[in-house]
């Protein structure tokens, strides 16, 4: 079976610009949680985990009128990743693809659009509006972009998006239909409209996210992307390059039980699955990035199913849940997980989940409260679990001569 490998990441999160910047700030706890710009902080009870406009002001490689703030943050993730992997200058290519993941949200770009039409009755239209904010915008200027002539795809699952563009693209490499693919999702859906959305569905915690903490009260939503570069082993052996790690596993289940409720049945069946197709035993995993969204039903269904799977192995697991950092990115969230879930394989070091207030009786996991913990892991997990019911997870292993904790990157 041909094998995919990661062999580029690039980052643009509230933790900091860049992989090293988002790794710096997973290893050390940072919270990149607090109260939002303006408009938004005129919303009562609403915390975000945005990027400071100073810092996003300096990512973009290009601006204008057809790149809304989602597309700037994924052209910037992308270039990144495409340097990491020494893919910066390459001829257009139908054995390359691009596969993205977004949730659809309403971005401050729709607010903005409406209230000039629907408050302000200007009916005369920016005529960049549709191709600005079309669902599959970053998908079409990435490949036009890096050369990608080869499937050009945007999945559409909630939370789990861009956890099936990875484990889509991990299919079409294992199939011959691509040899490397552009692979990620990006976010910025905190315009006011969404987020009062959330608020409205009592979703968001109006402090911080706890994810498996006592008195938890919701998530965060946070905006941000993850690209990253999964290529076909050979090929990445054969240009000579270090790979991160695997994406040996992809699991995909629809548990069709309720639009919104979390169900342990699904999440259950979601991780056997990528343990299947791995061909793993539970006992090889060593920790899991948690979908670990904070709010109330979700930790409490995880934590069962985790048990579930992994049996007797569940209390050795190191369980870490980054959203209580970065916040929530929606369609981004799945490949943000996942590269902060397969880093800690390169670097020997488990992020730590924030914020804790505690042990809920429900939720009796090591989830790594204490701060990050040194650790070697031969495998790791990754678990997206959606609105809809439609749920990823995704298994990575260690490749015994990949990247060992480059100081540039990853670094303890």
């Amino acid at each position: 079976m041909r094998r995919a490998v990661v062999t580029g990441i690039g980052i643009v999160s509230p933790l900091g610009i860049g992989l090293s910047g988002f790794w710096r700030g997973l290893r050390d706890g940072v919270c990149g949680i607090g109260r939002p710009p303006p408009p938004l902080d005129g919303i009562t009870g609403l915390v975000t985990a945005h990027i400071p406009e100073e810092l996003a002001a300096t990512i973009a490689e290009e601006r204008g009128p057809l790149y809304d703030r989602a597309s700037l943050f994924g052209m910037a993730a992308a270039a990144e990743a495409m340097r990491d992997a020494g893919l910066e200058e390459q001829a257009p290519s139908p054995r390359m693809g691009v596969l993205l993941g977004h949730s659809g949200a309403p971005t401050a770009q729709h607010d903005a659009g409406y209230h000039r039409l629907f408050a302000q009755g200007i009916t005369r239209t920016d005529p960049a509006t549709v191709p600005r904010v079309m669902i599959n915008a970053l998908a079409s200027h990435l490949g036009r972009r890096h050369g990608a002539r080869g499937p050009v795809l945007t999945l559409a699952a909630a939370c789990a998006s861009s956890a099936q563009a990875l484990g889509e693209a991990l299919l079409m490499i294992r199939n011959g239909r691509l040899d490397v693919a552009l692979v990620g999702g990006s976010e910025a859906a905190l315009g006011e409209g969404n987020c009062r959305g959330w608020l409205a569905m009592r979703a968001l915690a109006p402090d911080t996210c706890r994810p498996f903490s006592r008195d938890r009260k919701g998530t965060v939503l946070g905006e941000g992307a993850c690209l990253m570069v999964i290529e076909e082993e050979s090929r990445a052996r054969a240009r000579g390059v270090l790979p991160y790690a695997e994406l040996c596993g992809y699991g995909l289940y629809a548990d069709c039980e309720d639009l919104v409720r979390p169900s342990a049945d699904g999440a259950a069946a979601t991780m056997a699955a990528a343990l299947a197709d791995a061909d793993m035993p539970p006992e090889v995993i060593g920790s899991i990035n948690a979908h670990g969204s904070g709010t109330p039903l979700n930790d409490v269904a995880e934590t069962t199913a985790i048990h579930r799977v992994f049996g007797s192995h569940a209390p050795a697991l190191a369980v870490s849940a980054t959203k209580s950092m970065h916040g929530h990115l929606l369609g981004a969230a799945g490949a943000m997980e996942a590269a902060a879930a397969l880093l800690p394989l390169v670097a020997g070091i488990i992020p730590p989940t924030i914020n804790s207030l505690g042990r809920d009786p429900q939720c009796d996991l090591d989830y790594t409260t204490g701060g990050a913990a040194r650790r070697t892991v031969e495998a790791v997990l990754s678990n997206s679990f959606a609105f809809g019911g439609v749920n990823a997870a995704l298994v990575f292993r260690r490749v015994g001569d990949g990247r060992m904790a480059p100081a540039s990157q990853v670094s303890s």
